[in-house]
């Protein structure tokens, strides 16, 4: 019953649409709206996220981007703005926005600049009441923590602690990607279990005055009080919850199956709020729970060892590899991208993060206590440290991370049915000769992929407000640019994750004519007053806002890509509109191959 469960979760994942809004997008209007986050930043530009109070429906959350914003959280505010609907542009390898956002209810994001209108106050926050004492408390707690370390040791301890990674610098962020260990920024399960863990331990030392009920029903306070205090975040909040029914349910049930609780809680969740479905995060930690659930004890029991250091780092190493079972589908698919040392990361998380965290929750009770709050600081720098010398030091080592993978919807529900496959054989006692040509099939095929996404040589014309587009042979690109190198970098990061090259970039704007050439191409490209017209082995391609009737009869030959459909245009026959997406084309064949 648990498998089917978990089977239809998975379906309802990819399936699931969502009631579209009644919101007037592109059209200036006054709104009423509440203060509901202000997101911590750097830059002049501040994000803040508002709920809509005089929304036709139901209230609706509204992204903000402001460049000077005087407000606190949970003011009321009037304000005209033109809201815009968020969409993806169809770039190959960009981030799913359209979800990301959906999953967070925030159907619309708006810019405001101050300069043609003013925003009203219409009832200020009360500095009173349990929001304001939760904000003190967290506030308190990143003073103590930015007094006491440097500003390196003081970004990573907020990420950890209170999953805050506004300061955490670009590389650290980079590092942890590349090892797979960026959940271990963002408060979650990790950190609910160990932090579970800890409590319960030091309530043991109290085992005279406290039955075992009451000192779970204690830890699971203190759980959520941890929650509160963190900010209540969606990935805190689903792995507070679902501690807390598994261990409800492991103490006050005599039957008590952890898939049938984790699908509960899950199905609580959802009914919560439906969009949950669309977080990644959700998606992920779930499925990584039902790996350890369903594949812990199966990995675990093929070896064993005498020496006990040896079993607790196999008890690691089963538990990681149980979990990347069932989430490295997902994670190849949303992030193109597979961390090759993830083994190895996992094992050095489980033995530091704990420690982090032991030393972290210490370093703050003992903060006013003289003497004890230096000595903890200086210990919780060091592990701090440590910790980042381990991540660094993975991440730099040769082949860190594998890029190129791009599977679509019903590649990663054919892995899920294979995991299905060797599970089912596993329980059944099968020898591993059973499951191996299954797990060698995923592999090759996966492999097979990846090296056409390497290998391939074509022509984007990426969806972009300037020129762009990239010419790939093989290992070797080369990106055709107008405007801001920033932009064309930023679109280009995200398509060498699924197909990767050594990359130069090229500004057209320079020159009236480029040419480029080596054995296997030949790039002709002509920069007009309003148009560019590209050659690239005799196969013509006009790239710009519009074309005339006057001109076509130059352009027999072309094949026509434009950045919008824009109305009285001639009958064109071979024809692409950008903001449909990005256009494919194969150098080799000289045909279209794809859209996003």
């Amino acid at each position: 019953m648990s498998i089917i469960s978990s089977v239809f979760f998975l379906l309802g994942l990819f399936t699931f649409k969502d009631v579209k809004s009644n919101i007037n997008y592109n059209v200036k209007l006054n709104y009423t709206a509440k203060v509901n986050h202000i997101y911590n930043s750097n830059s002049e530009w501040k994000r803040i996220e508002l709920i809509l109070l005089n929304h036709k429906s139901s209230p609706s959350k509204l992204l903000l981007i402001a460049k000077s914003f005087n407000f606190n959280n949970s003011d009321i505010i009037s304000l005209d703005l033109i809201i815009n609907k968020i969409s993806n542009k169809g770039n190959p390898g960009e981030f799913d926005v359209e979800n990301y956002y959906r999953s967070k209810d925030i159907i619309g994001i708006s810019f405001y600049d101050n300069t043609n209108n003013s925003i009203d106050l219409i009832q200020h926050y009360r500095k009173s009441g349990f929001n304001y004492f939760i904000n003190r408390i967290r506030s308190n707690l990143i003073k103590i923590i930015d007094s006491n370390l440097n500003s390196n040791n003081s970004a990573l301890a907020k990420a950890l602690i209170l999953g805050d990674k506004t300061s955490l610098d670009k590389s650290i962020k980079q590092d942890f990607s590349n090892t797979g260990a960026m959940h271990v920024l963002a408060v979650s399960g990790l950190h609910v279990g160990i932090l579970l863990s800890i409590i319960l331990y030091v309530l043991a030392l109290f085992s005279k005055y406290l039955n075992k009920k009451q000192a779970y029903f204690i830890a699971i306070l203190f759980l959520w009080f941890y929650a509160l205090i963190t900010g209540f975040s969606a990935s805190i909040l689903r792995a507070t919850f679902m501690f807390s029914i598994l261990v409800f349910s492991k103490v006050f049930s005599k039957s008590n199956n952890s898939i049938n609780t984790l699908c509960f809680t899950a199905f609580i969740l959802l009914l919560i709020n439906p969009n949950y479905l669309y977080d990644i995060g959700f998606q992920l930690s779930y499925l990584a729970m039902l790996g350890i659930f369903i594949f812990y004890k199966i990995i675990y029991s093929k070896f064993t060892f005498k020496f006990r250091f040896i079993n607790i780092l196999w008890q690691g190493t089963s538990v990681g590899l149980s979990a990347q079972l069932f989430t490295f589908p997902l994670t190849i698919f949303y992030f193109h991208q597979f961390p090759n040392y993830f083994i190895l990361t996992n094992l050095g998380l489980i033995m530091i993060t704990g420690i982090i965290l032991s030393i972290g929750v210490l370093s703050i009770v003992f903060s006013k206590v003289i003497y004890l709050n230096k000595l903890f600081f200086i210990l919780f720098s060091f592990v701090l440290i440590l910790l980042l010398k381990f991540i660094s030091s993975i991440s730099n080592l040769p082949y860190s991370v594998a890029y190129g993978f791009n599977l679509t919807f019903y590649e990663v529900s054919f892995l899920y049915l294979i995991i299905l496959v060797v599970f089912l054989l596993l329980s059944a006692n099968k020898s591993i000769g059973y499951v191996l040509p299954f797990v060698l099939f995923t592999l090759v095929y996966i492999e097979y992929k990846r090296f056409q996404n390497l290998n391939c040589s074509e022509i984007v014309f990426f969806n972009s407000k300037k020129s762009l587009f990239v010419v790939k042979d093989g290992l070797n690109s080369k990106c055709f640019y107008s405007g801001d190198i920033k932009n064309a970098k930023y679109i280009m990061n995200s398509y060498l994750k699924i197909k990767p090259s050594k990359v130069s970039f090229q500004n057209i704007n320079k020159y009236d004519e480029i040419d480029v050439s080596n054995k296997n191409i030949n790039i002709n490209i002509r920069n007009m007053s309003n148009y560019t017209l590209v050659n690239i082995n005799d196969e013509k391609y006009f790239l710009g806002e519009r074309v005339n009737k006057q001109e076509l009869d130059k352009l027999e030959n072309y094949t026509f890509i434009l950045n919008k459909n824009t109305s009285n245009l001639p009958v064109i026959k071979s024809i692409n509109y950008l903001e449909d997406g990005a256009v494919f084309y194969d150098i080799k064949k000289s045909d279209q191959i794809d859209r996003i």
